[in-house]
């Protein structure tokens, strides 16, 4: 009889899954980010939330605030962290595909997963509760995957107030949750030289490539095997596409992950000491010129404490459902959580559902865990609730 049960909640949250999934809701197609957002905020509206807005700084899209009060007083205030936006485009709705016990294609684990997880979870918490002894704010973002640069300040404003924030990124490979996050640093490098044609060239040109490859590398060597600091190049573009003129101009995106934001600050100076250095001039004593234009800065998430007895029976559930106990571990991924990060909060992620191939069009989500989480999730909840009624016991198991 129960595995009936579990059989048919599993098939539910599937097809809400399926249908969210065929939403296109890459960062250039704002309508369908609103129609994930819509969605979401009328399926919390039911369980009794109240929906806000934020428009933010330039944002395409809001950023969905929606809050469950409570009527204690001075309640822990807890947030609930997804985002609406996906990184692969989905071309056809039909490239959202059920494989066994897989479902398939371009945002259904980042972060649609992570969205319909959460709310399986709320609708078993709340559906036998007349009150809660925390408040609950849910939030999901139009635009994490660039960074939130329209919620900064947002970010900024609410999270002195936050106790613990949650978040429904995928669980990490082996379905393990995360307690640490390293930090990212964008820039955009823009190395200006003179163009000229490459066979009437008389040293009046600079080529703006070579003097940049000759610095990257340069740049490479200052990263220390003694941290964990690593350096991406993500793109490289040039104004030519011909063979036949030197180049004048590249720009070239770079990925600074680092966990220690002391790492970040001894790099950054040796960046722009050396491209700003000369190794090459044109006959005319000219060198290439450097600007640096930053895209994003996202701090890290510090090592969290992970030993609440609510924590592990989010644990002892998940192992309980699938027969293997996660581990807590660190991610070299940012996240919206990094943000919302103090030294007086407590930051824990990757309670979406256990996933493969992030990112990409053969993104996957084991359909199991889609079940297993949003159960393991609930316990969460009840446990801390349990805690907290202790003195009035009006607590609902999950």
């Amino acid at each position: 009889m129960l595995t009936n049960i579990f059989a048919r909640k599993q098939n539910q949250i599937l097809d809400e899954l399926y249908k969210v999934s065929r939403i296109a809701s890459a960062g250039s197609q704002a309508r369908g980010i609103q129609k994930v957002i819509a969605y979401a905020a009328e399926e919390l509206a039911k369980l009794g939330f109240e929906n806000h807005f934020v428009k933010g700084d330039n944002a395409n899209v809001p950023l969905l605030e929606s809050t469950y009060k409570s009527n204690a007083k001075n309640p822990l205030k807890i947030a609930l962290v997804a985002h609406a936006d996906t990184v692969a485009t989905l071309r056809w709705k039909r490239h959202i595909k059920i494989n066994g016990d897989y479902i398939i294609g371009p945002g259904v684990a980042d972060n649609k997963g992570g969205i319909i997880t959460m709310l399986a979870a709320l609708r078993k918490f709340l559906v036998a509760r007349q009150s809660i002894p925390f408040e609950i704010r849910v939030i999901i973002s139009s635009e994490e995957e660039i960074g939130s640069p329209s919620f900064q300040n947002y970010f900024q404003q609410i999270k002195k107030n936050l106790d613990f924030c949650f978040g429904f990124e995928p669980a990490l490979g082996d379905g393990d949750i995360i307690n640490q996050r390293n930090g990212n640093y964008w820039v955009e490098v823009i190395a200006k030289g003179i163009e000229a044609h490459c066979g009437r060239a008389k040293g009046e040109e600079l080529n703006a490539f070579h003097d940049f490859s000759q610095k990257y590398q340069k740049l490479l060597k200052q990263v220390s095997p003694h941290n964990d600091l690593r350096l991406h190049l993500g793109s490289i573009q040039s104004n030519t596409s011909t063979f036949n003129i030197v180049c004048g101009l590249v720009r070239a995106k770079i990925d600074i992950r680092f966990s220690e934001i002391e790492d970040l600050n001894v790099f950054l100076p040796k960046l722009h000491r050396i491209f700003r250095a000369d190794i090459a001039k044109n006959i005319f004593g000219e060198s290439v010129q450097y600007d640096f234009e930053v895209h994003d800065f996202c701090p890290p998430m510090r090592n969290q404490n992970s030993t609440y007895d609510f924590v592990q029976t989010y644990l002892d559930t998940v192992e309980r459902l699938e027969k293997r106990r996660p581990d807590i571990a660190a991610s070299g991924g940012a996240s919206d959580l990094c943000y919302l990060n103090t030294k007086n909060n407590v930051c824990l992620d990757g309670f979406g559902p256990i996933a493969n191939g992030m990112h990409r069009q053969d993104e996957s989500v084991y359909i199991p865990s889609l079940t297993t989480r949003s159960e393991a999730f609930c316990s969460l909840l009840n446990s801390l609730a349990q805690r907290m009624e202790a003195s009035y016991g009006n607590s609902i198991s999950c």
